[in-house]
């Protein structure tokens, strides 16, 4: 179902990416500003670019602004670990059963002041 949604909105897009292309294939002259010569390029590759590089910079922007998520995620994964750790311990703590009582040495010589 995910491959046909993925080719559904991928095909369309790619139809009119290529009808963009070739109706934008006159020449578009681009000057480096610092350096001192003038490329020409299909004005369809010009805006193309400037398309990619603004996904790229959102992209990274939302890879960043995430971080602070994604290491709380982490943090609680750690956490979640080690409490089902400890509850598995647990488990086998009273699987074992209740723990034998321990006896205590009576302190006889205190016991015999006191009557």
């Amino acid at each position: 179902m995910a491959r046909f949604a993925f080719w559904l909105i991928a095909l369309p897009l790619l139809v009119a990416i290529a009808a963009f292309a070739v109706v934008n294939r006159g020449p578009m002259a681009l000057e480096l500003w610092p350096l001192p010569f003038v490329v020409t390029v299909p004005a369809f590759l010009v805006i193309l670019l400037a398309l990619l590089a603004g996904l790229v910079v959102g992209a990274l922007a939302a890879w960043l602004a995430a971080g602070v998520q994604r290491r709380e995620m982490r943090r609680r994964g750690r956490r979640i670990a080690a409490l089902e750790s400890e509850v598995q311990a647990l488990r086998r703590r009273v699987a074992e059963g209740p723990e034998p009582a321990v006896s205590r040495p009576l302190a006889i010589g205190a016991a015999a002041g006191r009557r």
